[in-house]
């Protein structure tokens, strides 16, 4: 099932939000230009913007980068990553300083890797 581009997403979410461009654009700190280039696959939506569009309007950040799951941030889903992150944090402690640096240097680096295979 083809569920689309990133771009289409957001505007399917801008209207399910019942926003204009110029509100919605606002919300996230871009120019309502901004908003129709990047509704309109002219502009690349960037790690930047699915941050900020997640964290002010609760969206799941897997559903606007890949269609999969739902729309929005299920209490199930804050429950499960706030339950991940206090697992990861719990390890992270357990690690003598010089390999907490090391530790910080490889997640920096996978989020940089990321960053490029989700641009791609």
């Amino acid at each position: 099932m083809n569920k689309g581009s990133v771009n289409s997403r957001l505007l399917e979410l801008r209207k399910k939000l019942n926003l204009s461009q110029l509100d919605f654009g606002k919300a996230i700190s871009v120019s309502r230009s901004q908003v129709a280039l990047l509704e309109k696959s002219q502009r690349t939506v960037n790690d930047r913007h699915i941050r900020l569009i997640s964290s002010t309007f609760s969206v799941n950040p897997a559903w606007l980068r890949t269609g999969e799951g739902n729309m929005f941030i299920t209490q199930e889903d804050a429950d499960s990553w706030q339950k991940d992150e206090k697992e990861i944090i719990g390890f992270y402690k357990q690690l003598m300083p010089e390999v907490q640096v090391f530790a910080r240097n490889v997640l920096k680096n996978l989020a940089e890797m990321n960053g490029k295979i989700l641009k791609k």
